[in-house]
């Protein structure tokens, strides 16, 4: 009878262990789902408030286009045209700033010369490092 309960023991704590990894698994899978449409739903939000933004001035540069439909003096035909290109060319801004964020550029490495801040300290042994292993060289010596 003593074999029996503990057969019965290692048998359920088996079952539960997987019953438990099961679960675990389960949950990250729906917590990966919902990080998902979390996100879809940012980038829906994203993308109508952008074409929102870009609408504007796009309906204020063809506004001012089909009014160059009609006979107008040459003044009023300027401002228009300068109007329109200028509500355009915020459109394209508004496009160039979306594009900038959706693909970032990887910046320049520059190289800098430590050389200036080290002569205002003043000599090289002046200086403290907080790993004494570490030491800067200077070709002045």
């Amino acid at each position: 009878m003593h074999l029996f309960s503990f057969g019965f023991i290692q048998l359920f704590a088996m079952f539960l262990s997987i019953y438990l990894i099961e679960t675990m698994q389960e949950n990250a899978r729906m917590r990966q789902e919902i990080q998902q449409t979390e996100k879809l739903e940012v980038l829906g939000e994203l993308a109508a408030s952008i074409a929102h933004e870009i609408r504007n001035p796009m309906t204020a540069a063809r506004g001012f286009l089909q009014l160059l439909k009609d006979p107008i003096h040459n003044e009023k035909r300027h401002w228009y045209v300068t109007t329109a290109i200028e509500e355009l060319n915020r459109a394209e801004a508004i496009i160039n700033d979306y594009l900038s964020l959706a693909k970032p550029q990887i910046e320049k490495a520059e190289v800098a010369s430590i050389r200036e801040p080290i002569q205002v300290c003043g000599n090289c042994d002046d200086l403290v490092c907080i790993d004494k292993k570490c030491g800067i060289e200077d070709d002045r010596r």
